[in-house]
């Protein structure tokens, strides 16, 4: 595993460690803490993971002038209508007006263009400036953007998908300019803040690859199979679950059997949730193939061709990857909830010690994690004791 250094923390909070990894230390990066986490390499990738790992320690000075702001107001078309699945479901799901849903927007604005902006070069003031930001952003959703929400299905998913939307966004005031330079992020351009900001989830920006054409064969995801992938991994997780749902309701003698067994019956629950929570990448997925469609056409192309997009295109991470086939306890979450996890570790973990201190901030991280899900619970559902 890799040792973990005072620049993966992207804060001056510990020193560099010298005892060994915990089970969940640096979960963005199982090889050196450069983002190439999410998908498991193989000797076929190696090539192409080194040159975007050279990128990220020595990113091309772009020597262009900052973009216009006709360039900045393409991107930000871009990247609202890239979001506009999110949005649209926010805005009807939650039945909420359309002043509330533009303020919220503007409140996911903050924190990215804070951490451009701002070269705070404190921890501690950082972790104040993100926490406030996070406090204001998430009460505002529990206040006004959600509030007229009845159903509970639908409240527990728009929250879920907004925290998300907020973990990443808020992360990058705490984790500085280190954080930045991992996911390459240019602190003098604002046009890949603005696209990273409206994206519901983490963003890694990476090298284009251009072929003879001029054309940037990342940008055609559906092509090249990133997005088939994706499809795959997610359509495969939800008819998992649906799977088992229908089973267990269908057969009496298999509902039977499972609940039963305490333990099978917890097992079977467990599955299946983790199959069923894989719905909160579809808005991901549907940002990342929407922008790639729109970015190739002849009103957006040529917004990429000035500043940092001229060398680099953004790649969505998706929230819940493949967990089934982890090999440890540090790959498992590595691949589950990823921006709320880089949060707690960020606000928490990092500052109790992190692994020199494992004995501390691991066990407060989990505590914190599990009292804000129960807290979320309570107020999606309430109290059903009486009904047990």
């Amino acid at each position: 595993m890799a040792t973990e250094t005072a620049h993966e923390r992207g804060s001056a909070y510990v020193p560099a460690p010298t005892s060994p990894p915990a089970a969940m230390g640096e979960a963005e990066d199982r090889s050196r803490g450069r983002g190439h986490n999410i998908v498991p390499t193989s000797s076929s990738t190696l090539t192409k993971e080194s040159t975007v790992a050279d990128y990220d320690h020595h990113p091309p000075e772009s020597s262009s002038p900052p973009p216009s702001f006709s360039t900045i107001l393409r991107m930000l078309s871009l990247g609202l209508l890239s979001a506009s699945p999110t949005l649209l479901l926010i805005r009807f799901g939650a039945r909420t007006s359309l002043p509330h849903v533009c303020i919220y927007i503007g409140l996911l604005l903050v924190p990215p263009l804070c951490a451009r902006k701002c070269d705070v070069q404190s921890g501690i003031m950082r972790w104040i400036l993100g926490f406030v930001l996070l406090i204001v952003t998430s009460s505002f959703k529990s206040g006004f953007l959600l509030a007229s929400c009845d159903g509970m299905v639908m409240k527990g998913v728009l929250y879920a998908i907004t925290a998300l939307w907020e973990c990443s966004n808020v992360v990058l005031i705490i984790g500085g300019k280190d954080l930045l330079r991992r996911y390459n992020i240019d602190r003098d351009g604002p046009s890949d803040i603005v696209l990273l900001a409206l994206a519901p989830c983490q963003v890694k920006f990476i090298p284009r690859e251009n072929d003879t054409n001029g054309i940037d064969n990342n940008l055609c995801s559906l092509s090249s199979g990133r997005s088939g992938r994706r499809f795959v991994h997610i359509t495969t997780c939800l008819l998992g679950a649906s799977g088992l749902y229908f089973a267990l309701v269908s057969f009496q003698t298999i509902r039977t059997v499972v609940t039963s067994f305490v333990l099978i019956e917890l097992e079977i629950l467990v599955l299946m949730s983790s199959m069923a929570v894989v719905i909160l990448d579809i808005p991901s997925h549907l940002w990342q193939v929407i922008h790639d469609l729109l970015a190739s056409t002849s009103w957006f192309a040529p917004s990429y061709s000035v500043h940092q997009l001229s060398t680099t295109t953004p790649k969505v991470i998706l929230p819940y990857g493949w967990i089934y086939t982890s090999k440890s306890t540090r790959e498992f979450w590595s691949r589950w909830s990823r921006p709320a996890m880089q949060l707690i570790r960020h606000l928490f973990y990092y500052p109790l010690g992190g692994r020199d201190r494992w004995y501390l901030s691991i066990p407060i991280m989990f505590l914190i994690n599990a009292s804000s899900h129960f807290d979320l619970s309570y107020a999606l559902v309430g109290d059903r004791a009486e009904v047990y």
